[in-house]
């Protein structure tokens, strides 16, 4: 898909780089976030975080405090639909609602975007070019959604790191303990290896926010 759309889908940056990016979905809530916001402030790490419109204003404090915080906000969808499924007017909706959340709480347009499940084909790719997003994927998968423990995490995500790289991490829904107790030796050990972390914008040359 990034060769197809090269100006609109990514899951990586430049391989000639040692950045690499840190992203969190399906935030934010009203624990993990604020735990993962403690251990990246910690580290002085920054990160991107595509959130779930529904949950924005509930949470409207977690959010301000990322933004805040030096961290980028990107849009999620508003109920985590998979966007196969559902026609253009629906996904179009989907970000709108959002959009007008994030923009509510946090005076800010998000230009970024990340597809629920990482669900993507060409109709769904020319609907969000059309929308002015640019779909963000990645290249490594900690499956922290699936294995809720530390060394799993760490297993699932320290081998697929490459300069450039995008990292898929969760805060919420569910339990999220474990990224939260992961993240710190993941940090460290990525920073001993060379690695600079930085947000996706930047890992990109994006421009976050319209």
């Amino acid at each position: 898909m990034s060769a197809k759309y090269p100006d609109t889908f990514y899951s990586r940056g430049p391989s000639t780089t040692n950045k690499i990016a840190l992203t969190f979905d399906d935030g934010p809530d009203g624990l993990y976030t604020s735990q993962i916001l403690d251990v990246l402030k910690a580290h002085k790490v920054p990160s991107t975080f595509f959130l779930i419109g529904s949950k924005v204003e509930t949470h409207a404090r977690e959010v301000q405090r990322i933004v805040a915080e030096g961290h980028v906000i990107a849009n999620h969808t508003w109920s985590h639909p998979d966007l196969r499924k559902i026609d253009s007017a629906q996904l179009a909706a989907e970000f709108e609602q959002t959009e007008k959340a994030l923009e509510k709480v946090t005076g800010l347009k998000t230009a970024l975007m990340r597809p629920p499940y990482g669900g993507i084909n060409d109709g769904v790719i020319e609907n969000l070019r059309d929308l002015n997003y640019k779909v963000i994927n990645w290249s490594a998968d900690s499956m922290d959604w699936r294995d809720r423990n530390v060394d799993s995490i760490l297993i699932n995500t320290l081998p697929d790191v490459r300069n450039g790289g995008i990292l898929l991490f969760h805060s919420g829904p569910g339990d999220s303990a474990a990224t939260v107790a992961a993240l710190p030796e993941l940090i460290e050990t990525l920073k001993m290896q060379g690695y600079e972390f930085v947000t996706v914008d930047k890992l990109l040359n994006l421009k976050p926010y319209r």
